[in-house]
């Protein structure tokens, strides 16, 4: 961190004593600072004032308020299903998946998600609702807070009758390759294990 002309710095703080501003004229002085890495916070902000005075509302004519970049990741569960069996595809039954997006950064305005299901299973809803075409829903557009989460579910009965080992299903951030899915085991000629795949960065 430096200042021009130099000032004098403690922590977070720049103080300037005895400027001279000529009448009917202007004095610039410039303060450089360093973002952290890495970022964990929404914006970063930085506030001039008279020495003494209270602090001014952000953003003002004194305060400069710039957004940090999103950083979003994805993580995704199996979080209701209707049959018997817990863990086990049973054909017919409805399997809810949630997929959380976690935001680390500043906004992101417009966040793009795609979420893929695999052999063996039927799409029925989404929500918030996407766009959904064969086994692939997808987002586009996604508001997700800074430093916040934002939970997408989507929701697919498994065929009958099971023609699969297990079913799976991924989600991503559009336009990125696939995650690696879990190591799923065979449950059984009448049913299929249950696999989830979703994790991935976005920045």
């Amino acid at each position: 961190m430096s200042s021009s002309p130099s000032g004098t710095n403690v922590g977070q703080t720049t103080t300037w004593t005895s400027l001279a501003v000529p009448a009917n004229g202007t004095l610039a002085v410039t303060v450089t600072a360093s973002v952290d890495t890495p970022v964990t916070v929404s914006a970063v902000t930085n506030l001039a004032k008279p020495s003494g005075t209270p602090d001014p509302s952000c953003p003002s004519a004194t305060c400069v308020v710039t957004p940090t970049p999103a950083n979003v990741t994805v993580a995704k569960a199996l979080t209701s299903e209707s049959g018997s069996q817990a863990g086990i595809a049973e054909g017919g039954e409805t399997l809810v998946y949630t997929i959380t997006l976690t935001n680390s950064g500043g906004t992101a305005a417009s966040y793009d998600l795609t979420d893929t299901l695999g052999a063996g299973l039927t799409y029925v809803s989404s929500s918030p609702s996407g766009t959904n075409v064969g086994q692939t829903t997808t987002w586009t557009s996604l508001a997700v807070p800074a430093n916040g989460t934002l939970a997408v579910t989507v929701t697919a009965s498994v065929d009958t009758p099971v023609t699969v080992s297990a079913v799976t299903n991924l989600a991503k951030p559009s336009g990125t390759p696939d995650p690696e899915l879990p190591e799923c085991d065979v449950r059984g000629d009448a049913d299929a294990g249950e696999c989830d795949g979703g994790q991935g960065a976005d920045e």
